[in-house]
C-alpha cells in the first residue's frame, strides 16, 4: 500500500492537485476492497508535517511564521561548497485585487544555487506589518548568530555571510523605513527633492 501512496503523492505534486480533491478521491478508492487500507486523509498521503506553533507569533492583526534560516541552509545543503554566501529576498504580495489580504515573505538561497530557494519567514494579514522591526526580528536574530558563529553541517563548521539583501522599491521603503519610490525625497543616496512631471515623481538632472 505504501507504493500506492507514493504514486498518489507524486500525482498530486506533479499536477498541482488540491488537497480537497485528493480527499474526495481517497473516499472513492476506500470503497473498493483493494484499497480499503489506504489512508483517508491527504495529509497522511503527502506526509504533511504539523505546524510548530512555537514558531508562530502574532504581529498586529496578522501572523508571522518563522521557518528558520539555519534549517533552510541544511535542507538545501550542497556538498561542493566551502563557504556559504546567502542572498536574502524580502517582498510583499497581495493575494487578489478583491481583498486586502497579503503575504510578506523572507526568502533565501545560497550562491550560486538560485534554483534552491527556501522560505525563512512569512507574514499573513490584511495589511503589511506596521513595524518592520517586529517582522524582521526572528530573521535578524538568527542571521546574527549564524554569521557570528557559523553553522555545523555533517560535523563540519561552515562560515556564513549574508552577501546581499534584495528588495523591490516598496519592500525597500518598508525595510529601511524611508519614503516610497513616488515620494519627493525618495532617493536613499542623495538629498535632492524630486519633481512631479507628467504624472510621476522624477529627480531633476544633476550636472
Amino acid at each position: 500500500m505504501s507504493s500506492m501512496c507514493g504514486i498518489l503523492s507524486a500525482w498530486v505534486l506533479n499536477n498541482n492537485i488540491i488537497y480537497s480533491a485528493l480527499d474526495s478521491l481517497l473516499v472513492i478508492l476506500r470503497r473498493h476492497s483493494c484499497f480499503s487500507n489506504i489512508p483517508k486523509d491527504s495529509r497522511t498521503i503527502l506526509q504533511t508535517k504539523s505546524i510548530d506553533n512555537t514558531c508562530m507569533r502574532v504581529i498586529d492583526s496578522g501572523k508571522y511564521y518563522h521557518f528558520g534560516l539555519g534549517s533552510g541552509i541544511e535542507n538545501n545543503f550542497q556538498h561542493d561548497v566551502t563557504e556559504i554566501k546567502l542572498v536574502i529576498g524580502i517582498d510583499g504580495l497581495t493575494i487578489s485585487k478583491s481583498t486586502s489580504s497579503q503575504f510578506w515573505s523572507i526568502l533565501a538561497y545560497k550562491r550560486p544555487y538560485d534554483n534552491l530557494v527556501c522560505p525563512v519567514g512569512i507574514f499573513h494579514g490584511n495589511k503589511k506589518p506596521s513595524s518592520c522591526n517586529e517582522f524582521l526580528k526572528d530573521f535578524v536574530l538568527e542571521a546574527k548568530h549564524l554569521t557570528s558563529n557559523g553553522n555545523i553541517i555533517n560535523n563540519k563548521s561552515y562560515e556564513i555571510t549574508v552577501d546581499v539583501i534584495y528588495c523591490d522599491s516598496p519592500a525597500k521603503s518598508f525595510v529601511l523605513q524611508v519614503k516610497g519610490h513616488i515620494g519627493y525625497f525618495s532617493c536613499t543616496r542623495c538629498k535632492i527633492e524630486g519633481e512631479f512631471i507628467e504624472n510621476g515623481t522624477c529627480l531633476p538632472l544633476i550636472y
